[in-house]
């Protein structure tokens, strides 16, 4: 796997296009106070990472029967 050129991270690499982190935060006025899960935030910010990146075709979300259940739908969208 390591001389495929797709796998090997060398002359393929390239830097991915990244949203601004702080777009996604979330609202914490008092501890314990959020009504929205971090996952449901993250699945978002993958979301766009994976919209960004289209044209380059190298971001990839896998997690088959995980992603649901961790509040990653959105990244499927």
């Amino acid at each position: 796997m390591g001389a495929n050129p797709h796998a090997n991270g060398g002359r393929l690499l390239r830097d991915l296009r990244m949203p601004d982190f702080r777009d996604y935060a979330v609202d914490v006025p008092i501890r314990a106070s959020a009504a929205l899960a971090t996952p449901m935030c993250s699945g978002r910010f993958l979301r766009d990472v994976v919209k960004l990146n289209n044209d380059q075709r190298n971001f990839r979300v896998f997690g088959p029967d995980e992603t649901l259940s961790n509040g990653l739908e959105a990244s499927l969208r």
